[in-house]
């Protein structure tokens, strides 16, 4: 009889320890398949099996010594640290979205293990137990792949405070879980605990599912408003350009009226050898020539009517404005109104900064092809002195007069489209910043 129950008790350790380690590789499965993974898939898989066999050493210590029998919560914790830390080692984001998807993973493979507990428990065969266990992670390892996994990885795209938050989400259940699976003891030992497992799991499902279409409805309407905010863009840009159009047939309409007279005025002067008014009247028509002509900066209608409404913004603050463009009508890699937005962004701070300077307030702007790129070089004058934010890396305000307007936008822009972005400070007062993306 004691032999009995000594292989009864090795048979419901093996499986425990075996049904764990395949609950272990699909939580690696899940981390491998729902983060933004930073390095190449065969540097990942590697790192994910390494954690699998050191994981597997600690469950052969954890269920086969007699520290491990006696110190569970001590591996479990282990176990828990090497997960968090193979997914910050895996993810590319080093912050609290890692946290939630890591704890994520553990939660959802508790219900595949109390199912195959349970079927252990009435079969009494731990090969039906463990197939019982492979089978469930399987099907919802494939239900979370299908119906989650865009919208999961759309999401966590998105940073914010408010995942310092959200990951007590899965904390909780995990911790419900763990206690109905330890406390008073094992699920082989207080099988009516496994209830408790089973609908706390399912409750973790539902709510994954009601808060990630709330993080989808959520996600369309900052598609929707940013799409109008283009279109904003878009039409201001055309109405400047109209604008411009107006104001140069206006100041053409008032010069073809006033030729007539310049005419007749030189043909009088002419005739009275007085060559020096001739030339003067010549010089102020030519100058008045220059002036109806309509300013036109790029053949982008977006762009230009951006740097148009800029330059008459820095008119109207008293800044010198110099502006060379040259962007082809349509970019076939950027999205323009992006760019409008970035590019609007920063001439706007450049202008503010410069009217609050002593001595030159000018801003100078760059907008022209590099190899196939488009380089954006914005110079500035500024007053005051440049605090860099520890919190950012960016140049903050200070006392209204410093830099970083509009720097972090600019920023999240760049990281989205993966454009390169650089600031920095010259000689004389001046702030520069430079970006460079896909033309």
């Amino acid at each position: 009889r004691e032999a009995a129950m000594g292989g009864e008790m090795m048979s419901r350790y093996l499986f425990e320890f075996l049904s764990n380690r395949i609950s272990f590789a699909f939580i690696m499965i899940f981390l491998m398949l729902f983060l933004e993974l930073r390095c190449s898939w065969l540097i990942s898989v590697l790192t994910a099996v390494f954690a699998y066999l050191s994981e597997f050493m600690l469950g052969y210590m954890c269920y086969f010594t007699d520290f491990g029998k006696h110190h569970q919560v001590l591996f479990t914790a282990a176990s828990i640290l090497l997960i968090q830390g193979v997914a910050f080692l895996l993810g590319s984001y080093r912050d609290f979205r890692t946290v939630f998807t890591a704890v994520s993973g553990s939660g959802f493979i508790v219900l595949g293990t109390t199912m195959g507990t349970v079927t252990f428990l009435y079969t009494r065969d731990a090969v039906i137990g463990l197939v019982v266990v492979a089978l469930v992670q399987s099907l919802i390892m494939a239900g979370l792949v299908v119906t989650m996994r865009k919208p999961y990885l759309e999401t966590m795209k998105q940073s914010g405070r408010y995942w310092k938050a959200l990951w007590i989400i899965p904390s909780a259940f995990f911790a419900i879980n763990y206690t109905a699976q330890t406390w008073p003891s094992n699920l082989i030992e207080t099988p009516s605990n496994a209830v408790t497992c089973i609908v706390s799991s399912l409750t973790m499902m539902i709510c994954y599912a009601i808060l990630f279409q709330m993080f989808d409805m959520w996600r369309k309407e900052q598609k929707l408003a940013e799409d109008n905010r283009f279109l904003d863009i878009y039409a201001g840009g055309l109405r400047r350009e109209m604008e411009t159009i107006r104001v140069a047939e206006e100041r053409t309409a008032h010069w073809r009226h006033d030729m007539r007279h310049m005419f007749r005025l030189i043909a009088a002067f002419a005739r009275e050898g007085e060559n020096e008014k001739c030339l003067e009247l010549l010089q102020e028509m030519d100058e008045r020539i220059v002036e109806t002509r309509a300013v036109h900066y790029c053949d982008n209608v977006t762009l230009n009517g951006v740097l148009s409404g800029c330059a008459a913004m820095a008119q109207r603050e008293n800044v010198r404005y110099k502006c060379q463009a040259d962007v082809p009508k349509e970019l076939e890699n950027t999205n323009e109104f992006v760019l409008a937005v970035v590019l609007s962004n920063l001439v706007e701070n450049a202008i503010n900064a410069a009217s609050k300077a002593e001595g030159e307030r000018w801003v100078s702007v760059q907008l022209l092809p590099v190899k196939g790129q488009l380089r954006l070089e914005v110079r500035n004058t500024y007053a005051g002195e440049i605090v860099v934010s520890p919190q950012t890396g960016l140049p903050q305000t200070t006392k209204g007069e410093g830099h970083g307007f509009g720097l972090q936008s600019v920023q999240a822009l760049c990281e989205r489209y993966k454009a390169v972005f650089h600031y920095a400070t010259e000689d004389g007062h001046v702030f520069r910043v430079t970006l460079l993306t896909d033309q």
